[in-house]
């Protein structure tokens, strides 16, 4: 460039002499631009010294205008380094303060961004729980209307007639057997009580009435239902199923039972009164805790449900499904689930209390209820064992057989039961246990009729025996009576027949005997005024004692006669009642 520019300005000018350039170039020094290039081209070509000479000789034409340019050069670039670098410093400001700029707007935008991510995210919280509450307040109101239409199809159910009968006769039988007729001769125990309750209750219902009944017990969710599904499943492949839905938990004590014949299932319930009643498939479906919390005391009404159909396994079984018990509810619901369970679950024949193998122990609350309330044979089935591994069921056996030993808690056998385990074992314990439904208590007070009946018939014949006797001996008394009297009479004749009237010529005329005729006379007189007596005596008292005696028979026997006589009267009446209560179960079983 420098080259062009020397070149520019030697142009036109006036060529000046050496010393003029050497004074230039004295002037430019060896340090300046100029020399420096003349310098390193004069190692260059030849062409290019020669170029430089020239250059050299411009120079010293332009020296004075090129001074002055370089200095105002010199002095714009000096101004222009420190305008550029002043320029740099505030551009190195702008770009700090972009930075800052930049950093503040990221800044900002991120807590925008997060304030807008928390705004979404609250929003989305708020409508998650406006959905919740929305979802709550939808299945609360779904929950009322079904627990209102139960409530209307309980208020307005149909009583079942079939039963009245049966239940007019048992009620008969029982209040006879605790007339005062009946109690008079036969008076029941405490445990009497409790057998013929019991028997009321059980004669009374077709469902449990001569087969065996089993109920299955223990905690929410321990699986009762799922192996009652089972048990049904088992004796007709296509039965109708129990709910097992966590919703759908048992809330009331199900009877499930077998009937003749075919067609639909029936579905009842049994009201505290005793009174059945036949409500709809979808009403009995319909009912669950959340429906019975919503509608509160309407669980009173009903005492338990019964659901029949034809069933080959149900032929001689009944089974009893039931409320769980669980430690977490409150405890007024405690009581109600207890209450509910044990008005029911003692006609039972055995009970078998399902633990969920996941738990491993029994709680407090069951040992409580056990020890409380159930008095049958106990059955404990340790449930979903196909969850754990076989060293831990054993383990979780180990711990409730411990806790049923502390507890003084009799067991009768554990059972393995899994989704798939085989029903065999408990269809071998089932086979074990025998209808309590039978009419052995009424057998029993039979029986005891029947024995009273003989044993006033040996009472009766002992004082017809006795009767017999005192009147054998009162016609032996008074044969002797009888013969003392004539003996008397032959006496007094013959001691009136003694002394005999002598006429004297010589003196006053008079009875005279003879001395041996005075002591026959002597001897008639004492027996007549001594023997005779004290005999006849001893014969009346003995004919008193025997006409009283025969009377105190007489009226003991006449007891017993009544006695006897009121007892057949009660055992005719009391068969008439067994027979008609047989010929009833009979129709209805």
């Amino acid at each position: 460039m420098f080259d062009f520019i020397l070149r520019w300005f030697g142009k036109g000018k006036p060529q000046e002499d050496a010393s003029s350039q050497g004074e230039d170039t004295s002037f430019l020094g060896s340090n300046s631009l100029f020399a420096n290039e003349e310098g390193d081209e004069a190692t260059s070509t030849s062409i290019e010294e020669a170029e430089r000479a020239d250059a050299a000789e411009l120079c010293g034409q332009a020296d004075n205008t090129l001074r002055t340019q370089i200095a105002e050069l010199t002095a714009r670039l000096a101004r222009t380094k420190k305008a550029l670098e002043k320029a740099e410093e505030e551009n190195e400001e702008l770009e700090d303060k972009l930075k800052r700029e930049k950093r503040e707007a990221e800044k900002r935008e991120a807590e925008k961004a997060k304030e807008a991510e928390e705004q979404v995210s609250a929003l989305e919280k708020q409508l998650s729980s406006l959905k919740e509450t929305l979802d709550e307040k939808t299945d609360q109101a779904n929950c009322r209307g079904e627990a209102l239409t139960f409530v209307r199809e309980v208020l307005t159910a149909q009583v079942t007639s079939e039963r009245s009968e049966l239940e007019q006769k048992v009620e008969e039988i029982v209040s006879f057997i605790h007339s005062d007729e009946c109690r008079a001769y036969i008076t029941l125990t405490d445990e009497g009580e409790r057998d013929l309750s019991m028997w009321q209750s059980e004669c009374a219902k077709s469902w449990i009435q001569g087969k065996v009944k089993v109920a299955f017990v223990g905690e929410f969710s321990a699986g009762k239902t799922s192996i009652v599904n089972r048990l049904l499943q088992e004796g007709d492949p296509h039965a109708i199923q129990l709910p097992v839905s966590s919703k759908a938990t048992t809330a009331i004590p199900t009877y499930i039972s077998g009937r003749k014949g075919g067609g639909k299932a029936t579905y009842r319930f049994y009201t505290p009164d005793s009174i059945l009643k036949e409500i709809s498939e979808d009403a009995f479906r319909r009912v669950n805790k959340e429906v019975l919390e919503e509608v509160g005391g309407v669980s009173s009404m009903i005492k338990y449900f019964v659901m029949a159909y034809a069933n080959k396994g149900l032929e001689r079984l009944s089974i009893l499904d039931t409320p769980g018990f669980s430690s977490l509810d409150k405890e007024d619901e405690q009581r109600t689930d207890e209450q509910r369970t044990m008005e029911v679950i003692n006609e039972c024949d055995a009970l078998f209390w399902v633990v969920d193998v996941n738990n491993g122990q029994l709680n407090s609350r069951s040992i409580r209820v056990i020890r409380q309330y159930l008095h049958k044979p106990l059955y404990i089935i340790i449930n979903k064992v196909d969850t754990k591994s076989q060293s831990e069921v054993k383990q979780a056996e180990q711990a409730i057989r411990a806790t049923c030993s502390k507890e003084k808690l009799q067991v009768k056998g554990f059972i393995y039961m899994g989704m798939k385990t085989p029903l065999d074992e408990l269809h071998q314990v089932f086979s074990t246990l025998g209808s309590s439904s039978s009419l052995g208590l009424l057998d029993g007070i039979s029986q005891r009729i029947q024995e009273l009946i003989n044993e006033q018939k040996v009472i009766k014949k002992e004082y017809d025996d006795k009767r017999r006797l005192y009147n054998q001996e009162l016609s032996l008394l008074e044969e002797a009576f009888n013969e003392i009297l004539d003996t008397v009479a032959t006496r007094a004749v013959e001691a009136a027949a003694i002394p005999h009237f002598e006429k004297h010529l010589w003196s006053e005329d008079r009875y005279e005997m003879k001395r041996t005729e005075y002591w026959k006379l002597t001897s008639r007189l004492n027996y007549l005024s001594e023997e005779a007596p004290y005999t006849l005596k001893d014969n009346v008292e003995g004919i008193k004692e025997a006409i009283s005696n025969i009377r105190s028979a007489e009226k003991e026997a006449k007891k017993c006669r009544s006695k006897l006589a009121d007892l057949v009267g009660l055992k005719k009446r009391f068969s008439q009642l067994r027979k008609q209560i047989g010929q009833l179960s009979q129709l209805h079983r």
